[in-house]
């Protein structure tokens, strides 16, 4: 069966240079600012380092039009939240996506209408919103789509330094999700 990996991982700020590729860079830089960039730079970099140490390889990543990661050999993907990161890889053609969202406040008109269901409180609000997130990054949805969401997957809450998190990763195919600890 096939092996989904994934780390949640808290930013620390100790590193302040990255030997990412440019496109990565890049990426980062036309989406992000301040603390925001020096965190998605973070990220990919614990992307790359876990994809090599999993499988002894370097991983190549470029970005379709809809800033989705892609790779040609391996599926990936990205998220951060104030100052937690959650990253997912695969190598092979896997449609996956990962979300992780800080709980912080209620859901409540449209958006509580979006997730509809049923559910009613504000942690699983933000896991229900983490798995249609990670959804439709999976299979480059747009944030908006009314498609009825089959996640299929594994979803966390966790709390660090008296911060909850809200975490799903989801993948269309029946796999193995495997958490990397470095």
């Amino acid at each position: 069966m096939q092996k989904v990996y994934y780390i949640i991982k808290k930013f620390n700020d100790e590193k302040t240079e990255y030997d990412l590729p440019t496109a990565v860079i890049e990426h980062c830089k036309s989406r992000h600012s301040g603390n925001a960039f020096k965190i998605s730079l973070f990220a990919y970099n614990l992307l790359f380092d876990a994809y090599s140490t999993v499988y002894k390889k370097a991983l190549t990543l470029d970005f379709l039009p809809s800033n989705k990661p892609i790779s040609n050999g391996a599926s990936v993907s990205v998220s951060h939240s104030k100052n937690v990161v959650a990253v997912c890889f695969v190598d092979g053609q896997e449609n996956i996506g990962v979300d992780v969202q800080e709980v912080k406040g209620e859901f409540s008109g449209n958006l509580k209408k979006l997730l509809n269901d049923g559910v009613n409180t504000v942690v699983n609000d933000y896991v229900s919103w983490c798995k249609r997130e990670a959804y439709i990054k999976a299979n480059d949805l747009s944030m908006l789509t009314k498609k009825k969401i089959e996640f299929k997957g594994v979803t966390k809450t966790l709390e660090l330094n008296g911060t909850y998190y809200a975490f799903a990763l989801h993948c269309n195919n029946v796999v193995d999700f495997v958490e990397v600890k470095i």
